[in-house]
């Protein structure tokens, strides 16, 4: 493919932003683009047809702020003392077993897999959607897991890792353990209170970058 990776210039003083930006566009067949300075300018270039995707440093005051505005998926890039990849190989893809969740994340899941990168889609369950089959024959597991990816991960093939809990205990260990160089996850973009609160969970302790994707807005 071909597209434009936004990097905002008045932050390249942070390091690890380059870096992430770079090799996202290498696996993407990108090229990465500085946008002109301040928070609209940025939002202005991320709204532009050939824009792919933007990539801003975790922890500076408007990040939140541009990626609850963009029209494109963001990188939030954790600090350099973190350990930011050079490559993306590998991609942890959270998803709740909902539609708007599986589209949010569809264009992108594609993209990856189109760029043979090894994706890794976890779902976790709480109390009232584990299946009563659960601890019975390993065929009903397969039988479940067979569905889930028919419904949610396309393409089909890719690794399933399953957990029981809350969704934000287990995104960035999971990362950790599959050795992740990026988690990417759907969001609704809204962050009044109460809102987002496994993405804000998985952001704050993340040691890789997090790609927050967009839900379809209605």
């Amino acid at each position: 493919m071909s597209g434009k990776v936004v990097v905002p210039v008045e932050r390249l003083e942070a390091a690890s932003v380059v870096p992430i930006a770079v090799a996202v566009a290498d696996v993407l067949g990108a090229t990465v683009t500085r946008a002109p300075a301040g928070d609209d300018a940025v939002l202005g270039a991320l709204s532009k047809p050939d824009t792919v995707l933007g990539v801003v440093p975790r922890d500076h005051h408007s990040s939140w702020t541009i990626a609850a505005a963009s029209a494109r998926p963001v990188i939030l890039v954790p600090p350099m003392r973190l350990g930011v990849p050079a490559a993306v190989s590998r991609v942890l893809v959270p998803l709740d077993g909902t539609a708007d969740s599986a589209r949010a994340v569809a264009d992108v899941l594609a993209l990856l897999t189109h760029a043979n990168v090894d994706l890794v889609v976890l779902h976790v369950f709480d109390e009232s959607t584990v299946p009563p089959f659960w601890d019975q024959a390993a065929h009903a597991r397969h039988g479940w897991e067979q569905e889930f990816r028919k419904r949610f991960c396309t393409p089909e093939d890719v690794r399933l890792e399953l957990r029981s809990g809350r969704l934000g205990e287990h995104v960035n260990q999971v990362a950790a353990d599959e050795r992740a160089h990026l988690i990417a996850l759907g969001w609704s973009q809204r962050l009044d209170e109460g809102r987002a609160r496994t993405v804000r969970e998985t952001v704050r302790g993340a040691r890789v970058p997090v790609m927050l994707v967009p839900l379809a807005r209605s």
